[in-house]
């Protein structure tokens, strides 16, 4: 692993899972710089993984090699210069939200339409199934009803993204770019909507924390995914019922997301996510 000094980078951004960095030197180089709770193994596997979706001709951040300062490890990407992701414009363009809707579902199409990898890439089972099963915060009632809806899902080898938001889609000069693809895989591709809603379900409880982390309101955010569904699914489509048949994967993915959080989510909130279990 090739060994770096911070002091040649600036830091530009962070999340839950690490800090960003431009080299001050090389326009043309960043490093995602991961959190000390991020396992090496992890790490890895979103190097993997990016270079498989690299390969796969969809259009993602060009990776490069790991690098650790000789106490935190991260990965070194190409630079794209000028990058907003959508949950940005959607907060810095509100008057803009339908058309960057319609973007985002023509990525998301693009996405859904390549054929995965079986050879680099996991099942979506494997890897929700195992994030069920280690979630800490739900009975196991809960947990076998979700096993059984996911098992029950159409085995397909479609591209999905595995944590499908706006925060996880970059614009630079009107191209798109998949980021943060540690959970890539292939499977049914309903499950890839799982992420948006119950980012909207659950985060409209903690507002102020939503605004910090995703850079823009839940009512923008709701009228975003509004257009985006009737813009993926068609026009004609009926929000509510749509939203309806997209409960269960919503309600999966929300107990992926507890497992690799370990974060609980609040009662108010589990009440109206799980009610899909019965």
């Amino acid at each position: 692993m090739k060994q770096i000094d911070l002091n040649d980078w600036t830091q530009t951004g962070g999340g839950a899972v690490g800090m960003s960095y431009f080299h001050k030197n090389d326009p043309s180089l960043m490093l995602k710089f991961m959190s000390a709770d991020v396992t090496m193994e992890q790490i890895e596997k979103e190097l993997a993984h990016s270079r498989g979706v690299y390969n796969l001709g969809l259009p993602t951040p060009k990776p490069g090699e790991l690098v650790t300062d000789g106490q935190r490890n991260g990965i070194i990407f190409e630079r794209i210069v000028g990058k907003r992701s959508f949950a940005k414009m959607i907060g810095e363009e509100p008057e803009n939200i339908d058309n960057l809707a319609r973007q985002f579902a023509e990525a998301t199409k693009l996405l859904h339409s390549t054929p995965c990898d079986k050879t680099v890439f996991p099942d979506v089972k494997d890897c929700f199934g195992n994030m069920i099963r280690d979630n800490q915060f739900r009975s196991d009632s809960i947990k076998e009803k979700a096993l059984n809806m996911l098992n029950d899902m159409p085995d397909t080898g479609t591209c999905l993204h595995g944590d499908l938001h706006f925060g996880n889609i970059i614009q630079a000069d009107g191209k798109n770019y998949f980021i943060d693809l540690l959970d890539f895989c292939y499977g049914y591709y309903l499950l890839d909507f799982g992420a948006i809603m119950s980012l909207l379900k659950v985060m409209k409880y903690m507002e102020p924390i939503f605004e910090r982390e995703y850079h823009c309101t839940i009512p923008q955010a709701t009228q975003f995914w509004n257009t985006f569904q009737k813009a993926y699914f068609g026009e004609d489509i009926d929000i509510a019922q749509n939203e309806d048949m997209l409960r269960p994967y919503m309600a999966i993915k929300t107990l992926c997301m507890e497992t690799e959080s370990g974060i609980r989510i609040p009662d108010v909130a589990a009440d109206e996510v799980y009610s899909v279990f019965g």
